[in-house]
Formats: C-alpha cells, sequence, structure tokens
C-alpha cells in the first residue's frame, strides 16, 4: 500500500494503520554476462537537501570490483512525473571504490516521490540500477509506534469533539418559561452549554493542529496539506474573538439568571 495512501486512512477513517513499509532490498540488475550496479536505497530525503549518488560496479560474470579505468557511469534524476531534472557523468573515488555524484538540494526542492538512474558502461557491456525514495519536509516517515499514537490521538480528540458538539446541541439555552412565554425557572445548564461550545472550537483547532503537523511533515499530497495548514491558520486566527465572545453570552447568562432569581425571591415574599 502506497504511504500516502496510508496517510490518508489515518485521517479519513480514523484507522491506525502502519505506514512504514518494509525496507526495500538493494536494487541489482541480474544477468549472466554484463556489468551489474549497486546502488544503496534511501527511502527518505529531507526537501531541499544535498544528495550524493554512490555506486560500486561488478563484472556480472565472475563479481570483479571494476574502476573507471574501463567504465564510466551516469546519473539521472527524474522527478514525481517522470520528468528528468538531472544528469551528469558520476566521478570515480578511488579511495573508496565507487563512483559518486553529489547533487544540490535545489533538485529536490519540491516534495514527492523521485527517482535516480544510473547507468554503467564500458567498450561492449552495460548496467544499470534506479532508487526510488520520497522527498519530505522533514527527511522523516511515520514509524508504526508513531502511527499508532497519532492515531489514538486522533481517535481521542474525534471522540471527544463529537461528545461536546453533542452537548453544545442538546443543552437547553434559554430559561424555563410557561404557556405565557414568561420565564419562571433559571437554566442554569446555559453556562455548561456556552462551556461546551467553546471547548468544541478548541478541540476542532487542536485536531486541525495536529493534521497539518502530520501533513506538513509526511503528506505529499499539496492539496491536502494546503487544506488542513489554513484550517487551522483560520481558526487559530479567529480564537481570540471566540473566547470574548464567549465570555460575553457568560456575563449575560449570569446577569439574566441574577435578575430571574430576585424576581422570583421578591414575588415569593410578596
Amino acid at each position: 500500500m502506497d504511504k500516502n495512501i496510508k496517510v490518508i486512512f489515518i485521517f479519513a477513517l480514523l484507522l491506525i494503520v502502519p505506514l512504514v513499509s518494509a525496507v526495500k532490498p538493494i536494487q541489482t540488475p541480474v544477468f549472466d554476462v554484463g556489468l551489474t550496479p549497486v546502488i544503496p536505497i534511501y527511502e527518505v530525503l529531507k526537501k531541499d537537501s544535498n544528495y550524493t549518488v554512490a555506486v560500486h560496479v561488478f563484472n556480472t560474470s565472475n563479481g570483479v570490483l571494476l574502476t573507471n579505468a574501463t567504465v564510466n557511469c551516469t546519473a539521472h534524476v527524474f522527478n514525481q512525473v517522470g520528468q528528468e531534472e538531472y544528469e551528469a557523468n558520476m566521478d570515480y573515488v578511488e579511495a573508496e571504490n565507487d563512483f559518486k555524484l553529489f547533487i544540490t538540494g535545489e533538485n529536490f526542492s519540491t516534495v514527492g516521490e523521485y527517482n535516480v538512474l544510473v547507468r554503467c558502461f564500458d567498450d561492449e557491456r552495460g548496467g544499470v540500477v534506479d532508487e526510488e525514495f520520497e522527498v519530505t519536509n522533514t527527511g522523516t516517515i511515520l514509524t508504526e509506534a508513531e502511527s499508532i499514537i497519532y492515531g489514538f490521538i486522533i481517535l481521542i480528540l474525534v471522540l471527544g469533539l463529537g461528545g461536546l458538539m453533542f452537548l453544545s446541541i442538546r443543552l437547553p439555552f434559554s430559561n424555563t418559561k410557561n404557556v405565557n412565554g414568561d420565564e419562571v425557572q433559571v437554566n442554569n445548564l446555559r453556562v455548561w452549554k456556552i462551556a461546551a461550545i467553546a471547548f468544541t472550537y478548541v478541540i476542532t483547532m487542536w485536531l486541525f493542529a495536529l493534521l497539518n503537523n502530520i501533513a506538513s511533515s509526511y503528506l505529499i499530497l499539496v492539496g491536502l496539506t494546503t487544506f488542513f495548514k489554513w484550517a487551522y491558520i483560520i481558526l487559530l486566527s479567529l480564537t481570540f474573538p471566540v473566547v470574548i465572545l464567549s465570555i460575553v453570552l457568560g456575563f449575560i447568562a449570569a446577569i439574566r439568571s441574577m435578575k430571574l432569581e430576585k424576581q422570583h425571591i421578591r414575588f415569593g415574599n410578596d
């Protein structure tokens, strides 16, 4: 299962899903004759980070390590849509017996999946190897333990949000009235209704903050990441007005309740 689909399942279905795929084996084409380039696999790279491609080249038929005395290697970098962004000949590093190419971070300025293909050849033979990896904002991917923790936190927030929304809707706000429309009993639950609405807003903001953090750190779907980001920014910018409004409504409710209680006391004394 693709890593993006696994992350989307956490957001959409709130299921705890392992987002880490098994470590990829070294990708080595196997032929009876020719050249066998061997390249280490990097599953993830941080956005805008420099990247050094290193490859050892072997004679396929006997496994002998080859040098630049007879072999040349060229590296190609392809972006998310398969377009070639970079191509260059690789330098041989004698001290390490491998071919290397330093690629600057400007070639990895966009999050997504990339591919590095290395082609090695001599006068008669050739061989290729390619590496697929993801570029993320943090240079990390979710581990299974992190996925479980995030999934549990999201589940708790959603359940809490659902409970608070239920209270916000079901709790009465107005005082009890008689058939003539006169207030006859103080509704002490209105304060809890205001509190439930305020906490609903806070929990919603926390939820979008968490989703924004996960999306910006691990997700490579730009549209979804942007949605979570702006939802959180909008909620955060409205926090102060919501707090002030909650306090004002609370004071108004308290004053009306006090007036109604005084009327009942006076009526009872009369």
